[in-house]
C-alpha cells in the first residue's frame, strides 16, 4: 500500500537545517503491520509524520497505492502517543470527531461509533469524560476513534509507551483482533523490542541520528509462528528479539545494513 521512494526529512532549527531522516527505501504491504524500532532520535516519528502527510520530504517521495501523497483520497488515521483526546469531549463525542468534520449526519455517526465502541470495550463509558478513563481506555478510545473513520492505513507513533505491562499486552492483543477483523495496515512505531517482535509482520530497524537511516530488516510471516498466543513462549519469539537487539546494537553500518543480511526466523530478511 506504502512506498517510500528515497525519503529524507530536515527541521529548520535556529537557522540550520537539521537532518531527521535520509535516503529511506521501505515498503509496506497492503493488511499487514509492520513495526519500526530505533533508539530516541533516529527519525522514526519523522517516518510517521511523511506518511501522514503532516511534513513534507525535502527529497524523495510517499507512494500510496502508487500515488504521490498530495493526490492520494485513501483514509488515513493516526494514534499519537499521548492519545490526541478532547478533555472537553465525552468518550463517544471524540470517536466521533472524525466522522463530525467528514460531515457525516448525527444518525449514521451515533450508529458507526456506538458499534466500534462495542467492539473494544467502551460502550458503557460513551458518556465518560477522557479525564475519567483509566490509561488503557483512553488508549482505547484514541484506537476507536481511528477505525470510527475506517481507515486504509493505521498509522500509530508509540501508542502503548505509557502504559503498565499488563495493560500494554491488553491492547497489544486488541490491536490484533481488530487487525484481523478489518485488514487494515499499520504501521506502529515502538522502542519495544518485544512489541515489535510480537506485533510485526515485518521488521524494520533504524539506526543513526541527524540523520537516522535503515539499519536492517526482517519478517515474520503470520502464518508461519502457529498461533499468536503461543508465539510469546516459543524459541521463534526469543530468537527473533535476539536477531532484533543485535541489529539495534549494530546500527546502520552493522552487518544487516540495508536489508541484506541473515534471515531472521520464520522469514527472510
Amino acid at each position: 500500500m506504502v512506498r517510500l521512494d528515497s525519503v529524507s526529512v530536515s527541521y529548520r532549527m535556529r537557522g540550520q537545517c537539521v537532518p531527521a531522516v535520509e535516503d529511506i527505501d521501505a515498503e509496506f504491504p497492503a493488511g499487514s503491520i509492520t513495526a519500526i524500532i530505533g533508539p530516541s532520535g533516529c527519525g522514526k516519528t519523522s517516518l510517521i509524520q511523511a506518511m501522514a502527510g503532516l511534513v513534507h520530504p525535502c527529497s524523495g517521495r510517499v507512494l500510496i497505492e502508487g500515488e504521490q501523497l498530495a493526490g492520494v483520497r485513501r483514509k488515513t488515521a493516526v494514534i499519537f502517543q499521548d492519545y490526541g483526546l478532547l478533555p472537553w469531549k465525552t468518550a463517544r463525542a471524540n470517536a466521533e470527531l472524525p466522522l463530525l468534520l467528514a460531515g457525516m449526519d448525527q444518525r449514521d455517526r451515533r450508529s458507526r461509533v456506538e458499534s466500534v465502541l462495542e467492539e473494544l470495550g467502551l460502550s458503557a463509558f460513551a458518556r465518560f469524560y477522557p479525564g475519567r478513563l483509566s490509561g488503557g481506555m483512553r488508549q482505547r478510545l484514541a484506537v476507536a476513534r481511528a477505525l470510527a473513520a475506517e481507515p486504509d492505513l493505521l498509522l500509530m507513533d508509540e501508542p502503548f509507551s505509557s502504559l503498565d505491562a499488563l495493560t500494554r499486552e491488553s491492547l497489544q492483543e486488541t490491536l490484533l483482533e481488530v487487525h484481523a477483523r478489518h485488514g487494515t495496515t499499520i504501521v506502529l512505531v515502538t522502542h519495544s523490542i518485544e512489541e515489535a517482535a510480537y506485533l510485526g509482520d515485518s521488521l524494520i530497524v533504524m539506526g543513526g541520528r541527524n540523520p537516522g537511516r535503515i539499519a536492517s530488516r526482517l519478517s515474520r510471516p503470520r502464518g508461519q509462528v502457529g498461533g499468536l498466543v503461543s508465539f510469546r513462549a516459543s524459541g521463534d519469539f526469543l530468537s527473533l528479539t535476539t536477531e532484533l537487539r543485535r541489529a539495534l546494537a549494530d546500527g546502520p553500518s552493522g552487518g544487516l545494513s540495508h536489508g541484506s543480511g541473515t534471515p531472521g526466523p520464520g522469514g527472510a530478511a
